[in-house]
């Protein structure tokens, strides 16, 4: 069985909906995943908008964050109308979207690294510094940022940067991952009109992930490539597809899960969906190809020097935590057990996606949530923090406008 049709087509409830002309329905969000599809859409965007709450004044930013809302619902209706009315998107307007994006990085990453609007963001700068010396053969961590940081990104990050390094910044990796996720999109997608929703959504209506991509930085990127290598591995994991394709999209994965420690959550979910569909000789096979490779990539920098490893010194940012309450190890395996529970039910795709942002909502959500309460009376340093929640709904977000895309199909067809 392929992929796409072990992709969820959940169970729609009953109700009563009004005719809009002869044959379609009207686009109200009346069942519960409807709804559940517009509070991630508006929750993405308002707890990523710490960049309208940094450049306007009381009472304008709450303001721009209800027009903001209105909006998202408003795009939302529009995509059910679209997907009603049977109209299918070409091409083009997914890539005059890419277009566009690219554009706005084009212009705004020059602007930011001009320092004529501050210090600037030295996020690619980490990675153009790790990859330098990976390059040559150096230890990267014992490199510091423009601005004196320490290198945070773990190997697998860098790894995957050296290319775009080798071609002159690191920061194009960001143009190519977002074509890679249009394209993406249209294959885990049945409309085009949903993957184009999908990155309007995560890039424009959450100025943190705006910005982030503007700069070069790879918070979002990073969750990217992991969604894209992780279908990758449970397409290619069906019988009849080459091995090899297997194992090479099983590398990519290993190497994607290295980027950041949050994402070893994926193991747990890749072990119970292949073992379910494709058998627990898939399933362990794909879960050691991608750890041996995760491992691979960080222990022996990890044991060159494990003093001035800095990806493990990201751990300080759960300091505002009290030490008590042992954040760094607790989040870790509260987000391995909610990862676990693909071990306890049907597996699709989409539900993949949707317990893998439980689990990161568990290991970041709670730390953003700490942060935005008890950083201190500055709402916009409390706003960098609900900024974290934005990767666990990027992964919300794919499983809850499949489901919305189901449901207009069955409106469509009359299933309800």
């Amino acid at each position: 069985m392929s992929v796409q049709e072990t992709a969820a087509h959940e169970s729609l409830p009953n109700g009563s909906l009004s005719t809009m002309g002869s044959k379609l329905k009207t686009a109200k969000f009346l069942v519960p995943s409807d709804r559940v599809c517009l509070l991630a859409a508006v929750a993405n965007a308002v707890v990523g908008g710490d960049m309208l709450v940094k450049f306007l004044h009381w009472p304008k930013w709450p303001l721009a964050m209800c027009v903001l809302a209105a909006a998202v619902a408003g795009m939302l209706l529009l995509l059910r109308w679209i997907q009603l009315r049977g109209i299918t998107l070409g091409r083009g307007w997914l890539i005059a979207a890419w277009c566009a994006f690219v554009l706005i990085f084009a212009v705004l990453f020059h602007l930011s690294h001009s320092r004529k609007f501050g210090v600037g963001s030295d996020r690619d700068d980490a990675l153009r510094a790790a990859a330098a010396e990976l390059v040559h053969g150096h230890f990267p961590y014992y490199a510091r940022t423009y601005l004196g940081n320490a290198i945070t990104p773990l190997p697998g990050a860098v790894i995957l940067a050296t290319p775009f390094y080798l071609l002159g910044n690191v920061a194009l990796q960001n143009c190519v991952w977002l074509a890679l996720l249009l394209w993406f999109g249209t294959i885990y997608f049945r409309e085009r009109s949903t993957a184009l929703m999908l990155v309007v959504l995560v890039f424009g209506t959450a100025t943190v992930n705006l910005d982030d991509f503007v700069v070069g930085g790879d918070y979002l990127i990073n969750g990217i490539y992991v969604a894209i290598a992780l279908f990758a591995v449970l397409a290619t994991a069906e019988r009849e597809k080459p091995l090899i394709l297997h194992i090479a999209a099983c590398v990519l994965l290993g190497l994607a899960i290295d980027s950041r420690p949050t994402y070893v959550v994926v193991f747990p979910l890749l072990a119970a969906y292949l073992w379910q569909h494709s058998g627990p000789k898939a399933a362990i096979r794909a879960v050691l190809i991608s750890g041996l490779v995760a491992g691979a990539a960080s222990i022996p920098f990890y044991l060159y020097d494990p003093a001035h490893f800095a990806p493990l010194h990201v751990t300080h940012k759960l300091d505002m935590i009290p030490a008590k309450l042992k954040a760094p190890l607790v989040l870790p395996v509260a987000g391995l057990l909610a990862s676990c529970l693909g071990f306890w039910m049907k597996l699709s795709v989409p539900r993949v996606y949707l317990i893998l942002g439980l689990a990161m909502l568990v290991m970041s959500g709670i730390p953003g949530v700490w942060g935005w309460v008890t950083v201190g009376p500055r709402i916009v340093d409390a706003w960098y923090w609900l900024g974290w929640l934005t990767l666990p709904l990027f992964f919300i977000l794919l499983w809850s406008l499949r489901v919305f895309e189901d449901n207009s199909e069955a409106l469509r067809s009359g299933a309800v």
